[in-house]
């Protein structure tokens, strides 16, 4: 780094030991950001992030850890003397500070906004514990000695570099289960998993609450939904399964190998229903106090698109800020931010309009990509986007990867799949043939902005894929590869200005077909990360039915492909 340079601050965000690890570097010059499974290529990695603390000092110019002027780790599993530890091992003898989980989410949120005063949010199944402390963090602030229970949500004001906090809620039984436990509970007992909560998303539109089912009974403490649960934990999964059987009438819960039934679906409708109602009068209640008409949210449950879109329609809010990264994949971000706004009181310098804070990969590195796997033919060209829409028009499916890898689940045009919304063969495709995925699940719509009203119920834009809109009746049959079972679509607005190639690409697909929408779903499969590097993408090119891989302006197709 040039003197000039070190003389803002280095900042290196970090979240280990628990799901979805990985690093930021935040500096004036800019944010870099990584989950460690885009590297370890191991979904969800959840150990101490090395990989991804070396590729963000290698990719923000910073270099070494020596340069860093602080690090912070959110407070997480009761392991931050381990993160200490670790980072003494890599030669790190900085500053070091802990913040707690939801402050994490918080910062993650409102620092990245594009709102300078707005109420936040942030609501997940489980934060930090209430004794844990760490550097900066002296002591509980609940005053329970010893008490080990979990942070589940935060509510702050955030104005200009400040978060200033407003309420915090911790689980302590009886009343210990909110929206988000009980979506994760939930979608443990239907077999997808604790980290299953977006395939229960997207079954929930294929049932209907059964009237035998019984709501859980959410009630307004301070603002905070809470249920009374009938055990001691609600994340211990024997005790769970016993209230939720409850719950739903009876319904047993379900393996991962079993098939999914009609009742199955009917729970995954109740639950997301239940949790709407909750989040939402806790917004509400959020609203009035507050007094701010601008919301920021974070937290895994923001990733909700259904009750995103409610809180703008049915709460005083009229703006809304939802962080790509909602999940824990965006607390790096959050550390690096909170370090850099809320520890050193540096001015707000960021902006999230893309998601894409992660690796870029030149010309030579995908070059020698293709060449290290011979069984493939590769062509470069200048008018990339034309040739990729005329193939899309014609059938073709196509993995997609430009510029830097977007943070945090959702793929939004740099490390995406692309296929015609305008036929069901795209999906069946998809599902069968290269996805692998649940035939409930949907895919979503990118759109260009101009148009996006016109076949969507969309009131504001949407970057970045966090908002559910109904698709226009005069367009569900004509685009059925991307209209859910009730209609509607998790879209992803693209701006010329924000976006250039995918903007234009959308803009050649609508010369050829009239439509300037097109099928865009992650770059991975099932139970893999989405790819980060060009040799993930040709990997997935060679096991896989995919037509043909987009590197930069490279085509690249099988060998032996027509």
């Amino acid at each position: 780094m040039s003197p000039a340079e070190k003389a803002e601050p280095v900042v290196l965000g970090l979240h280990a030991f628990g799901h979805e690890a990985g690093a930021c570097v935040a500096t004036a010059r800019g944010l870099w950001a990584l989950s460690e499974e885009r590297l370890t290529r191991k979904k969800y990695d959840g150990g101490f992030p090395r990989r991804s603390i070396a590729w963000a000092l290698s990719a923000s110019a910073v270099g070494a850890l020596s340069e860093v002027d602080l690090v912070v780790y959110d407070l997480c599993e009761m392991r931050g003397e381990a993160v200490e530890s670790e980072l003494r091992a890599l030669g790190y003898s900085g500053a070091v500070r802990a913040c707690r989980h939801h402050e994490a989410h918080a910062a993650s949120a409102f620092f990245v906004s594009p709102f300078d005063d707005a109420a936040v949010l942030t609501l997940d199944a489980g934060g930090s514990r209430e004794v844990e402390t760490g550097p900066g963090v002296l002591a509980s602030i609940y005053g329970a000695s010893g008490a080990m229970n979990r942070e589940l949500s935060a509510t702050f004001r955030g104005v200009s570099n400040r978060l200033h906090g407003v309420r915090r809620m911790a689980c302590a039984p009886p009343w210990n289960v909110n929206p988000g436990v009980l979506y994760g509970m939930s979608s443990v007992y239907l077999g997808f998993g604790p980290m299953g909560s977006g395939k229960l998303m997207g079954l929930a539109a294929h049932g209907t609450p059964e009237p035998e089912f019984r709501p859980p009974g959410f009630k307004l403490f301070d603002g905070e939904p809470l249920a009374r649960f009938s055990g001691s934990d609600a994340l211990r999964e024997a005790e769970a399964f016993r209230w939720l059987s409850a719950l739903f009438a009876g319904v047993p819960p379900r393996r991962p190998e079993q098939p999914l039934t009609e009742r199955h679906a009917n729970v995954a409708a109740f639950v997301q229903a239940e949790a709407e109602r909750a989040v939402l009068a806790a917004v509400s209640h959020l609203a009035i106090i507050s007094g701010s008409p601008r919301l920021c949210f974070a937290g895994g449950f923001a990733l909700n698109v259904t009750t995103n879109r409610q809180i703008l329609d049915k709460t005083p809010f009229r703006e809304l800020f939802v962080q790509p990264a909602a999940s824990d994949a965006g607390i790096p971000l959050g550390c690096a931010l909170f370090g850099y706004h809320a520890a050193l009181a540096r001015p707000r310098c960021f902006e999230m309009r893309t998601a894409a804070l992660g690796g870029e990969y030149d010309t030579a590195a995908i070059l020698r990509a293709i060449e290290e796997r011979g069984s493939l033919r590769a062509e470069r060209t200048a008018a990339i986007e034309q040739r990729t829409a005329e193939a899309i028009s014609r059938g073709k499916i196509v993995g997609w990867l430009q510029g830097r890898s977007e943070l945090g689940p959702r793929a939004l045009g740099h490390r995406s799949i692309l296929a015609d919304p305008r036929t069901r063969d795209s999906v069946k495709r998809l599902n069968e043939e290269i996805k692998l995925r649940e035939p409930f699940r949907p895919y979503a719509p990118m759109v260009l902005l101009a148009d996006a009203t016109t076949y969507f119920d969309l009131p504001v834009p949407s970057p970045h894929m966090l908002l559910s809109a109904d698709v226009r009746e005069s367009w569900r049959e004509r685009l059925p590869a991307i209209v859910h079972r009730d209609g509607s679509a998790r879209v992803q607005t693209v701006s010329p200005t924000d976006e250039p190639r995918l903007a234009a690409l959308l803009e050649r697909f609508r010369e050829l077909t009239g439509v300037s929408v097109l099928l865009n779903t992650s770059f991975n499969r099932n139970t893999e990360p989405i790819v980060e590097t060009p040799g993930d993408a040709l990997e997935m090119l060679l096991a896989t039915k995919l037509d043909a891989v987009v590197l930069d302006d490279f085509w690249v197709e099988k060998a032996g492909a027509p």
